[in-house]
């Protein structure tokens, strides 16, 4: 049972970290509209065009806001992936029980 929940478990972080690195640009706007268009990305960043509507004019300081979204969902798939696995690692032979010099 402990396995099925396990595996349960990494399945649900693997996914959450997909839906984050998927939709990091949403997330990033969300922030920094909540933060406000000219204290996110500076005053010459963001020009008013008429009729509300905004024009920004700086993608690396909406890549900025948006960057911690993509880190955490890497993180969430890392993590993910290390629970299915139950925290073995790759590439290292399993530790054998018995004393070397015993024969």
């Amino acid at each position: 049972m402990a396995i099925l929940f396990r595996r349960l478990l990494a399945v649900v972080e693997i996914l959450l970290g997909m839906f984050f690195i998927m939709t990091f640009q949403g997330w990033g706007m969300m922030l920094i509209r909540t933060i406000g268009f000219e204290r996110a990305l500076g005053q010459n960043a963001v020009r008013h065009v008429g009729d509300g509507r905004v024009l920004l004019t700086n993608p690396l300081g909406m890549l900025a806001w948006s960057l911690p979204f993509i880190i955490l969902g890497i993180a969430f798939i890392v993590v993910g992936v290390r629970t299915w696995r139950g925290g073995k690692r790759a590439n290292h032979p399993p530790q054998l029980t018995g004393d070397a010099s015993e024969g």
